[in-house]
C-alpha cells in the first residue's frame, strides 16, 4: 500500500472518531477504553435482567405454594405460574445470549458500538 494511503485513512478514521470522543467528552485516545467499559456495563445489565426475572418467578411460586394449600383455586395459580416462566424464559433467551457475546468478545463488540455511534 502507499504510505499517502495510509496516512488519510488514518487521518479519515480520526475524523470520523473525534465529534463521537467531543460528544462523550473524553480525550480520543481513550476512546475505545471507555467502549470496552460501556460494553461491560451493557453486559452486566443483559444479565440483570434475567436474574431479576428469575427472583420474581421464585418469589411467585414461593407464595403460590403457600397459597395452595390454603385455597383450592388451583387452576389460576397453575395458570398464573405457567405464565411468569413462559414470560421469564422469553425474556431470558432474549437478554442473556447478548451478555454472554459481550463478555466473550468485548473488544469486537466495542469496535462494533463505536462503528455503529460514528455513523
Amino acid at each position: 500500500m502507499n504510505p499517502e494511503t495510509i496516512k488519510q485513512s488514518i487521518q479519515a478514521i480520526v475524523d470520523g472518531l473525534t465529534p463521537l470522543a467531543q460528544k462523550l467528552q473524553i480525550p480520543i485516545e481513550g476512546l475505545f477504553g471507555w467502549a470496552i467499559k460501556h460494553n461491560y456495563a451493557l453486559a452486566v445489565s443483559y444479565f440483570l435482567v434475567p436474574l431479576i426475572s428469575l427472583i420474581i418467578f421464585a418469589l411467585l411460586f414461593r407464595y403460590f405454594r403457600k397459597e395452595e394449600n390454603d385455597n383450592d383455586n388451583t387452576f389460576m395459580i397453575i395458570w398464573s405460574l405457567g405464565f411468569a416462566f413462559v414470560i421469564s424464559l422469553i425474556i431470558f433467551l432474549v437478554c442473556l445470549p447478548d451478555a454472554i457475546d459481550r463478555l466473550i468478545a468485548p473488544e469486537w463488540n466495542a469496535a462494533n458500538d463505536i462503528i455503529q455511534m460514528i455513523k
